[in-house]
């Protein structure tokens, strides 16, 4: 019985053996293609490097040679070839239509360089070319059929100056294998973004705020300012990391506004992480005792570097968001409605100390752990105590 079954599962085997030599597997595309070329890195960010006001699948016509062919994060990301928008498409976002292979990366690099234009401000053109914007070319290659990923890889056999056609070359063009998306690298703007905005632009500005408002609920604001500040630095550290290892606003190819907001992001950073460590080191006073002069001292300079930073946050935060491309809107109105709530907030903690009555003075009373100690008031209304 054993031996007849698998007899069965070998003559089923033979079978499908010689059903897929009879039927052949599908050879792959031969395909031409004319577009322009754009590399990965500013299709990610889905604006353009060298000019973020222009969305990348928008106006890739924009784009400087200089950026695709000298900046080293652009051409070592690779290229795709964009798809025209389709006449009649109400869309006029141009489409990802094929990726380049590791030769058409170096015969698209090439070209490039050959018909850049140095008097653009291309650096390592090595031609007479006069083109400054806008590198199109035409690419001959091999789709594989089962390849699946989107856009599809092209086993690159030539690239091309535009304009050459695809006549003497046999195949198809490319029309059903496009996207209009971006990625990876606008996935790291949105998470840096939200956590420098939920950082910077709520959490730590609402922990000065209670520092400064709410003393008089003791030891309720020294806990809250302790809880918010180190929840908020610690998004705004995992937010900094984010932005040290996957952006470069610092090179000459980039904009003031983007190599300003690199420079106050760290100042920023570094005085919010000098935050905790002073914090921890100041200098302790006994209950009912006046502040020594250190720690008036350490008291100036904690709060007076929480207030820079917090200040200096702000408009770190407004040059952060017009460079976030497709999502620089979204972030601007969370910011401003988180802007808001922290109007509001300033207000009632206002009026809740105003209430309380006290004056929290350099002469109050400060417990062993640094919160402030509140003497017992009277809260008079209307003329009586209660």
């Amino acid at each position: 019985m054993l031996s007849f079954t698998i007899m069965i599962i070998l003559i089923k085997a033979f079978a499908l053996l010689l059903l897929s030599l009879l039927l052949g597997t599908p050879s792959a595309n031969k395909i031409c293609f004319e577009g322009y070329v754009m590399d990965k890195y500013c299709i990610d960010l889905g604006t353009l490097l060298d000019n973020p006001d222009v969305g990348t699948l928008e106006n890739p016509e924009k784009h400087s040679v200089h950026c695709l062919v000298d900046v080293e994060r652009c051409f070592e990301s690779g290229f795709e070839v964009l798809q025209d928008p389709q006449e009649g498409s109400a869309s006029k976002q141009y489409c990802r239509a094929l990726t380049l292979d590791a030769k058409g990366n170096e015969l698209a690099l090439k070209l490039g360089r050959e018909t850049g234009d140095k008097g653009a401000g291309c650096k390592t053109c090595t031609g007479t070319g006069t083109l400054g914007k806008g590198f199109r070319a035409t690419v001959v290659g091999t789709i594989d059929p089962n390849d699946k990923t989107s856009p599809p890889l092209l086993t690159t056999e030539l690239v091309l100056p535009a304009g050459v056609g695809c006549a003497n070359h046999s195949g198809t063009k490319v029309f059903s294998t496009s996207e209009c998306t971006f990625g990876a690298s606008n996935s790291f703007i949105i998470a840096h973004g939200s956590l420098m905005v939920s950082s910077w632009g709520f959490l730590l500005p609402s922990g000065v705020l209670i520092a400064h408002f709410l003393r008089h609920r003791d030891p309720l604001w020294f806990r809250l300012h302790r809880l918010i500040q180190v929840t908020g630095i610690c998004c705004a550290l995992a937010g900094f990391i984010i932005a040290v290892t996957q952006f470069n606003v610092f090179g000459p190819e980039n904009p003031a506004r983007a190599q300003a907001h690199g420079y106050m992001g760290c100042i920023v950073t570094v005085l919010g992480l000098l935050q905790p460590i002073n914090a921890y080191f100041r200098p302790h006073v006994k209950k009912g005792e006046p502040k020594t002069p250190n720690r008036k001292k350490w008291e100036l300079c904690h709060r007076g570097s929480g207030w820079l930073a917090v200040t200096l946050a702000v408009p770190t935060i407004c040059l952060g968001t017009t460079l976030a491309g497709l999502v620089e809107v979204p972030f601007q109105i969370t910011y401003g409605v988180l802007a808001f709530f922290l109007v509001v907030a300033i207000a009632l903690l206002y009026h809740d100390r105003k209430l309380s009555g006290l004056d929290v003075s350099d002469t109050a009373a400060v417990s062993e752990v640094g919160e402030a100690v509140s003497p017992k008031i009277s809260l008079v209304n209307n003329g009586r105590s209660r």
